[in-house]
């Protein structure tokens, strides 16, 4: 176990093994000469070499380089072992995009345990170099943006729920520094980027991946540089969307109800260095994960001509009613316009519950004072079919979440197959 004297000091109580390696007393150990000479030689050895004379040799790509888990959002978590392939492939693909540049300070700050956090807000910037600047945790907002302003960091990855944090309590011109803002684990709110781009003078790009995929797949860029000859500048991004896929990937789309291929819309597949090979003791879960060699999201997504990536949707978060596939990403989005979310909150989730009548039911579960009548007229104004009107309200003081800020959806149904019809 890697760590430091300050987590163990907080968790006192936790069984930790033996062969516990503080950080601080390690570097502590490495004085004077023994420095210098450490440094010297990353500085002078070809990186083959450092790497082999560090590892004790050369490592088998296929090897696994790091155990993750699913969030849980939606059910028990699972085990991802990704490979040294997985990883370096996902940073090689990254790079690519050519998003960042030389000089740029990075800032770390979702957990580690997080595949975002792991790849982008450790990996890329060690690998390529570049300065990372580090804060315990994403949850303390005043920290965060004193540690952005005082260090003047140019790329920030972060996640809307926090971000919605961040933009409430930032004091003005903390985030003067940032040129690249990204955002990925969830959806980003229209709302929420208007906010952020009217408080901060910053476009926030919103990404796509999973724990997976290692786990980038797709980024809205900033607009390339009119090239020489060009009619005129390539588009980099689109609002709504959650980019172009990254170099190196590959994907086939199938539609959600009839399995069959489809050109437009569907369940999205995927094949690349990044993409993992099943998941930790759970040989059932992996192969319904992967089909003819694709790995299988389970997420509904549009791809225009464009190439822009739209996700409408987690498979798990479509109900079948009455025959029809009710969205409930875009029920809940007519509800966040209709009634938005108070500061920090999460605002409103939609769950599926069973229905003896039309095999399932959507159920509401709110932070707000909103009550059957208001919930269908928005609903209706929006222009949404009767269908997709939830037949449940629960009222809870807030929205659960997990530790990486994404909604806790398996909560949330506990919530509501507890609550009061609407």
């Amino acid at each position: 176990v890697v760590t430091a004297g300050r987590v163990r000091k907080k968790f006192q109580g936790l069984p930790w093994p033996e062969g516990v390696l503080d950080v601080a007393e390690e570097l502590g150990r490495v004085r004077g000469m023994g420095l210098w000479w450490r440094l010297g030689a990353a500085w002078v050895v070809p990186s083959g070499w450092l790497g082999g004379w560090v590892a004790g040799g050369r490592v088998d790509p296929e090897r696994e380089a790091v155990l993750l888990f699913t969030s849980g959002s939606s059910g028990m978590p699972k085990g991802v072992p990704l490979s040294h392939r997985n990883v370096v492939g996902n940073l090689r693909q990254i790079a690519e995009t050519g998003v960042f540049q030389g000089g740029d300070v990075f800032l770390g700050s979702l957990p580690l345990f997080h595949s975002f956090g792991l790849t982008v807000g450790l990996w890329h910037p060690l690998t390529a170099g570049a300065r990372l600047v580090t804060v315990p945790s994403p949850l303390e907002a005043g920290t965060v943006g004193e540690a952005v302003a005082e260090e003047k960091v140019t790329v920030f990855a972060t996640t809307p729920t926090f971000l919605r944090s961040y933009v409430k309590k930032w004091k003005p011109g903390q985030a003067g520094s940032v040129r690249l803002l990204l955002t990925g684990a969830e959806r980003l709110a229209p709302a929420l980027a208007a906010e952020v781009e009217g408080a901060w003078g910053v476009t926030a790009r919103e990404g796509y991946g999973l724990t997976e995929t290692s786990p980038a797949v797709a980024l809205n860029q900033p607009d390339p540089a009119h090239g020489l000859g060009a009619a005129a500048p390539q588009v980099g991004g689109q609002a709504g969307s959650v980019g172009r896929l990254l170099p190196g990937l590959t994907y086939r789309l199938w539609d959600p109800e009839t399995g069959e291929p489809s050109a437009e819309r569907g369940v999205l597949a995927l094949r690349g260095a990044n993409v993992f090979g099943g998941y930790l003791d759970r040989p059932e879960a992996t192969a319904l994960a992967f089909r003819s060699g694709w790995f299988v999201t389970g997420d509904v997504v549009r791809v225009d001509g464009e190439g822009f990536v739209t996700i409408e949707g987690r498979l798990s978060r479509f109900s079948k009613i009455g025959g029809e596939m009710v969205p409930h990403g875009t029920v809940e989005d007519a509800l966040q316009r209709a009634f938005p979310p108070e500061e920090g909150g999460a605002g409103h989730v939609i769950v599926a519950l069973p229905d003896e009548a039309k095999g399932e039911q959507l159920a509401l579960v709110t932070e707000l004072g909103v009550d059957a009548a208001g919930v269908r007229g928005a609903l209706e104004k929006a222009g949404l079919p009767s269908l997709w009107v939830p037949r449940r309200i629960v009222r809870v003081e807030r929205i659960p979440t997990l530790a990486s800020g994404k909604v806790d959806l398996a909560r949330c149904r506990e919530l509501a197959r507890g609550g009061d019809s609407g």
